[in-house]
């Protein structure tokens, strides 16, 4: 007796090519934001920081698995509204999704690449703000797409006082 596989509608495709796509996007903006961040390493290791600093391979790390968490639960939003039969409902929520990303983006050539801290720090706060706003409205449509943007939360809110610390000490 020999199983049948199934091929995969093409539905279904489109979503793993989505969820690809927004992979490769966020994962990209993380790559093009650690330019200015590399190009001003001696710049940012000669400033006082605070003493809970990580060691510099955790913010890769931490970026790198918060990038993808960004990603599936954008995925899961357009998911959630294509299955209810509204993937209009998705617009609202994935333009917050995308403004928020577009402020992440901006953060490192504001900090390092401007070498300008104070403003790094208002861009976390803008940030913070916009993904606070992006989860409560992914919550309307996927509690689990919105629970996947708390440890963003608690990492902006450690990025904040890191930088913070950075402004007060320097």
């Amino acid at each position: 007796m020999t199983e049948e596989r199934s091929t995969p509608t093409a539905t279904q495709a489109r979503d793993w090519l989505l969820l690809a796509g927004l992979l490769v996007l966020t994962l990209g903006v993380g790559q093009i934001g650690r330019i200015p961040a590399r190009a001003n390493q001696d710049w940012y290791d000669s400033l006082a920081q605070l003493a809970v600093k990580p060691p510099g391979w955790a913010f890769p790390v931490a970026w790198t698995l918060l990038f993808i968490l960004m990603a599936v639960a954008a995925w899961l939003i357009w998911r959630a509204a294509v299955a209810a039969g509204e993937p209009s409902r998705a617009r609202g929520p994935l333009l917050l999704w995308c403004l928020q990303l577009a402020v992440n983006f901006t953060w490192p050539f504001v900090f390092f690449g401007a070498q300008a801290p104070l403003p790094g720090l208002l861009v976390i706060l803008l940030l913070f703000a916009l993904v606070a706003l992006t989860a409560r409205s992914f919550a309307g449509l996927s509690r689990p797409a919105a629970f996947l943007l708390l440890p963003y939360l608690l990492w902006l809110t450690y990025a904040g006082l890191l930088n913070a610390g950075i402004v007060i000490l320097n």
